[in-house]
């Protein structure tokens, strides 16, 4: 049977058409998919690291319970810094730097508060600068080898970022706790003790504290409560270990408004630490984080 030529040229039209499409089927073998590159820590966390590891090599001969203390510190800092994410649970995944020779104790410790220093300037989130704060605190306390560092449950844990007005709240409401603390034990303290010109000096600077987070908050100032719950303080003693109660708390709260806003807090968190030694306490391996 004769095709019509109109539907003959239709017919040969698309088989040319087809003819010149090309043919789906892949030939040869596919090319591997490129491996995922190794994960590498930030340049600033591992001299971090290597600094720390300076600080270890530097430790053994230091009297105990300083020595001990301290090296538990450092390594459960390096134990965090070499996890992939630093906030949450797992085991190391970079390697431990090597140790190098002992060196100077003081020299190994001011290296590592520099390269915390810098971490804390490369930190990109609050939770993270919170991590690197509160080992640039530690750092800084394990100038003063009289104390042992004294550890406590809390734990870095990731969170969501809070905003200064609330950190700032809370750090006042630790100092209006921390000078009423010091006004019953100047109630207590005997007039010819030692202990209460440190304590009449001590409320000042608390106070010059005070004033720099009201003028933070500005018009945002909570109210002061009348009275905060700690242990009684009857006499010397039992005020010195209420201080330093109330010194680490304000240690704690000022390390977490730090994090949220650097300046000046951070240079406020430095001196507290050596405020929180001079009442007597020894700092926990994490300042700034706390127990819900």
């Amino acid at each position: 049977m004769r095709l019509p030529r109109r539907r003959l040229l239709a017919v040969l039209g698309v088989c040319t058409v087809s003819a010149c499409v090309p043919d789906p089927t892949i030939h040869g073998v596919p090319t591997a998919a490129s491996p995922s590159p190794e994960p590498t820590q930030p340049s600033h966390v591992a001299d971090l690291t290597v600094r720390l590891v300076g600080v270890l090599a530097a430790l053994p001969g230091q009297p105990d319970p300083f020595a001990s203390g301290a090296t538990a510190q450092v390594q459960a800092w390096l134990g965090r810094l070499r996890r992939l994410d630093p906030l949450t649970a797992g085991e190391p995944f970079f390697p431990e730097p090597p140790a190098p020779s002992p060196g100077d104790l003081s020299e190994a410790i001011a290296a590592a508060v520099a390269a915390a220093s810098r971490c804390v300037e490369a930190s990109g989130t609050q939770p993270e600068r919170l991590l690197h704060l509160s080992i640039l605190a530690g750092s800084t306390g394990l100038a003063n080898t009289s104390l042992a560092p004294s550890p406590r449950e809390a734990e870095p844990a990731p969170f969501e970022e809070m905003a200064q007005d609330e950190l700032a709240t809370r750090a006042l409401t630790h100092v209006w706790a921390l000078l009423q603390g010091i006004e019953r034990g100047l109630g207590v303290i005997a007039t010819d003790d030692p202990l209460r010109d440190g304590v009449l000096a001590r409320r000042e600077e608390v106070r010059f504290l005070r004033n720099e987070i009201l003028t933070t908050l500005g018009t945002r100032r909570p109210l002061q409560d009348a009275h905060y719950e700690f242990p009684a303080v009857v006499d010397a003693d039992s005020f010195r270990s209420t201080w330093v109660t109330l010194e680490l708390a304000v240690l704690d709260a000022v390390t977490a408004l730090a994090a949220a806003t650097p300046d000046p807090w951070r240079d406020r968190m430095t001196a507290q630490v050596g405020k929180v030694q001079a009442a007597g306490g020894g700092l926990p391996t994490w300042p700034g984080w706390v127990t819900p």
